[in-house]
C-alpha cells in the first residue's frame, strides 16, 4: 500500500498462458482453478458470473471517474495497481477543481450550476469553466430544460 495507490499481487500468475491483452479484451474462456472454492463462492453469491470481474472492475472505476487499474505480469506473478488519482490531472489548480466538480455531479446527479456553486463555494464563472471542461471531455451532459434540467455523468 502506498499513499496514492494499492497493489494486489498473485504469485501464481495468469493461468494457461493467458496474456493481459487477452484478459482486457475478454478474449478467453473463463474457468476455475479450484472448482470447490469457486463453487462455494458461487453458492454464497460472491461470484455473479464467471469471467466478468475484470470488465465490471473497469466499468466501476470509470463510473467513479478513477483511472483504470493497471494489470501487469510481475516477477513470476500477476499484479494489479489501483490508483487513488482521478482521471483529470493536467494541471494542479484547474484539475483539482474539475475533479471536485466531477465528484459533486457523481454524488448529486441532475443538479444545476447554482447548487454546485453553493456546494463547492467557488464563483459561478469558475464552475461554468469547469463544467465546460467536463462537457468537452464528454464526461458529463446537461439533460432537461435550461431552467429545470441538470448535469449528469455520461
Amino acid at each position: 500500500m502506498y499513499y496514492n495507490s494499492i497493489e494486489f499481487f498473485n504469485p501464481g500468475g495468469l493461468a494457461d498462458n493467458l496474456t493481459i491483452d487477452q484478459l482486457l479484451r475478454e478474449d478467453y474462456s473463463p474457468w476455475a482453478r479450484n472448482k470447490r472454492i469457486s463453487a462455494t463462492f458461487k453458492e454464497a453469491h460472491f461470484i455473479e458470473k464467471y469471467g466478468s470481474g475484470i470488465k465490471r472492475i473497469q466499468e466501476g472505476f470509470a463510473s467513479y471517474g478513477l483511472r483504470p487499474p493497471v494489470f501487469e505480469n510481475f516477477q513470476h506473478g500477476f499484479r494489479v495497481i489501483v490508483s487513488s488519482k482521478l482521471l483529470f490531472e493536467s494541471n494542479e489548480g484547474v484539475s483539482e477543481g474539475v475533479n471536485l466538480l466531477f465528484n459533486q455531479i457523481r454524488t448529486n446527479p441532475g443538479k444545476r450550476a447554482p447548487f454546485l456553486v453553493n456546494e463547492l463555494l467557488v464563483p459561478v464563472k469558475i464552475v461554468e469553466r469547469w463544467l465546460k471542461i467536463l462537457r468537452d471531455d464528454h464526461k458529463i451532459e446537461f439533460r432537461g430544460a435550461p431552467k429545470s434540467g441538470g448535469y449528469w455523468l455520461k
